[in-house]
């Protein structure tokens, strides 16, 4: 699995052979499902910036999430980060609602957000 990554991080940077992001996050993917923390982390970048495929929120959260619970500190801050960076695409102003109603709408968003973020499908 360190040898996947290792070719991971060769094909990210252009070392021995030719830069390409698409072939980076393929052994990315490959050393992150084998449980390589550096991988699982490096691939929430790709997804979180759009290197390499399409950028996707939800597959950016669920590999910071993979890293982060594997005990690296950097994917937590990382994780939080995102999170609260997307935090404003899931507000609703209360003023529109009545004390009852934005009570149970934010609890909602909530549980909206994070079920459509644990479980994501693999885009293969």
């Amino acid at each position: 699995a360190m040898a996947q990554y290792n070719l991971a991080w060769c094909y990210a940077n252009g070392q021995g052979v030719a830069k390409s992001l698409k072939d980076a996050v393929k052994w990315y993917r490959e050393a992150a499902e084998n449980g390589i923390v550096e991988a699982q982390f490096q691939l929430a970048e790709c997804y979180a910036k759009g290197l390499g495929v399409v950028k996707s929120n939800d597959w950016a959260i669920y590999w910071y999430r993979q890293a982060a619970s594997n005990g690296m500190e950097k994917a937590k801050a990382a994780l939080k980060a995102f999170e609260v960076a997307l935090a404003p695409c899931f507000s609703i102003s209360s003023s529109r609602f009545s004390s009852a109603t934005s009570k149970y709408t934010s609890a909602f968003l909530f549980i909206v957000f994070f079920s459509l973020t644990a479980h994501p499908i693999y885009p293969y």
